[in-house]
């Protein structure tokens, strides 16, 4: 029995909580699939966002959201879970 969630259903925020809770080492497939599809929802192109965390720019998503890219205040945290994904796609 497949237990992922069917992660297509979820809306955007609901996206972003699930890539906030989850764990992105030991699940990264799951981690990297939400990423893909909150990224494609909101037409951001993943060469595009990892070209900009090369540069340093940690804040690289926020910058392209209509939201914060933590919904529970710890945007360092965040971002250093969405570098990990994004190097290791």
């Amino acid at each position: 029995m497949n237990m992922e969630p069917d992660y297509n259903k979820y809306s955007n925020q609901e996206l972003l909580e699930a890539l906030e809770s989850i764990d992105e080492i030991k699940y990264f497939d799951r981690a990297k699939n939400i990423m893909l599809l909150y990224l494609k929802s909101e037409q951001i192109k993943v060469d595009e966002l990892r070209d900009r965390y090369k540069v340093g720019e940690v804040s690289a998503l926020s910058d392209v959201m209509t939201f914060p890219i933590s919904l529970y205040g710890n945007d360092k945290e965040m971002s250093e879970k969405i570098h990990y994904i994004l190097q290791n796609m």
